[in-house]
């Protein structure tokens, strides 16, 4: 959609533990961090104030660093966490794009699973945006060098993706044992 491709969204996928969510946005292809700002927004359903309440982001300092920080909003992106270079991961190898470890505790409020929203955003207008460009602006648009931003969806509880992944382990392994005994019948 006119977007370069190294900003060029095509999906955002999470993981957790009990400190952290870990998010991944992947490119269509290598992400230059030295133009590039990349942030998960959060969005706290039950406070209307605004969309978004807090956002983990990418940064990369004057030195080339890369850097995972969170920010809360607060009239702007002003409440920064810096979570450092173990917290951020760019162009693994295995994909392109950028992996953020966001502190749950950095967000400002309780992320609750299955009813509170994230959504992805990429822009080349700048390496920290949320502390620059897009500083006052809850939601980033494309008159302030945003330049691609997924829809906000509900982050689903972990059950809620455990039950079908079991299930099929449980099928598989069911079959592979009816095999094996049937083999031995015969």
């Amino acid at each position: 959609d006119s977007v370069n491709s190294d900003v060029e969204i095509l999906y955002l996928k999470y993981a957790t533990d009990d400190d952290h969510i870990y998010f991944q946005i992947e490119t269509e292809a290598d992400v230059d961090m030295s133009d590039s700002t990349f942030g998960v927004l959060l969005d706290d359903v039950s406070d209307t104030g605004q969309t978004y309440e807090a956002v983990c982001h990418s940064r990369q300092t004057s030195s080339g660093s890369n850097r995972g920080y969170v920010s809360e909003w607060d009239g702007g992106w002003y409440t920064n966490h810096h979570n450092g270079a173990d917290h951020i991961r760019v162009n693994n190898g295995d994909f392109s794009g950028v992996e953020l470890a966001c502190d749950k505790s950095d967000f400002g409020f309780t992320f609750s699973f299955g009813s509170d929203k994230a959504a992805a955003v990429s822009g080349d207008s700048g390496d920290n945006e949320f502390m620059e460009g897009w500083a006052d602006d809850n939601t980033p648009t494309s008159g302030n060098g945003m330049d691609d931003i997924t829809n906000s969806v509900a982050v689903p509880e972990f059950s809620t993706l455990l039950m079908p992944i079991a299930s099929v382990i449980l099928i598989v392994g069911y079959n592979h044992r009816l095999k094996r005994k049937y083999s031995q019948e015969h």
